[in-house]
């Protein structure tokens, strides 16, 4: 992004700051949080396999890095849970439930909170500026394409008790995507 003129300083002074928190908090804090964001990049990356819309008008071989990116990112999107899982196995589920609610919650508002913030500040360095970009955004995000729309029904079932990432069965995805060419890319 810095080779293509965009300054990302305060974008990486937010997730510094976001990662000292992060150090004041105890393992299983921090655990739950891992946790809710992988359910997070597990959905998007759902979406953008299934819907190429998400991708439109992206150069063809950053779209591929994306879909190979999904891809990696719906195989392991149960990890950080089942590991979440068995470090609380001695809780009560009503424990357990509440913990993972709860820093779903708070990591939702500041994901959220983060990336408006950054788009904003990437469309201002773009020189799109004002309620018209605020509108343009809100549109592409919420109607068409609409991807945070699309992602809220997967969104609110990890507030299900019982909720685990594969109960949303997401491989035929990843069975139908080519990503060996992105493979070799990366093994140079």
């Amino acid at each position: 992004m810095n080779d293509n003129g965009y300054d990302t300083r305060a974008l990486e002074a937010r997730i510094d700051d976001r990662l000292r928190f992060a150090r004041t908090k105890p393992p299983i804090i921090n655990l739950a949080a891992t946790m809710a964001f992988e359910h997070f990049t597990a959905i998007f990356a759902e979406r953008l396999l299934a819907d190429r819309r998400h991708m439109g008008g992206v150069d063809a071989e950053i779209a591929e890095l994306w879909r190979w990116h999904a891809v990696e990112e719906i195989e392991h999107k149960a990890v950080a849970y089942d590991l979440f899982r068995d470090a609380t196995r001695e809780w009560r589920p009503s424990k357990r439930w509440f913990l993972r609610s709860y820093v779903m919650l708070r990591v939702t508002h500041q994901f959220l909170a983060d990336r408006a913030r950054g788009a904003l500040d990437l469309l201002r360095q773009d020189g799109l500026r004002g309620p018209a970009a605020w509108a343009r955004l809100l549109h592409r995000i919420l109607i068409k394409p609409g991807m945070l729309r699309q992602v809220l029904p997967a969104w609110a079932s990890y507030f299900r008790p019982g909720f685990h990432p594969w109960q949303r069965d997401d491989s035929s995805l990843i069975e139908r995507e080519d990503t060996s060419s992105v493979d070799g890319l990366l093994a140079t």
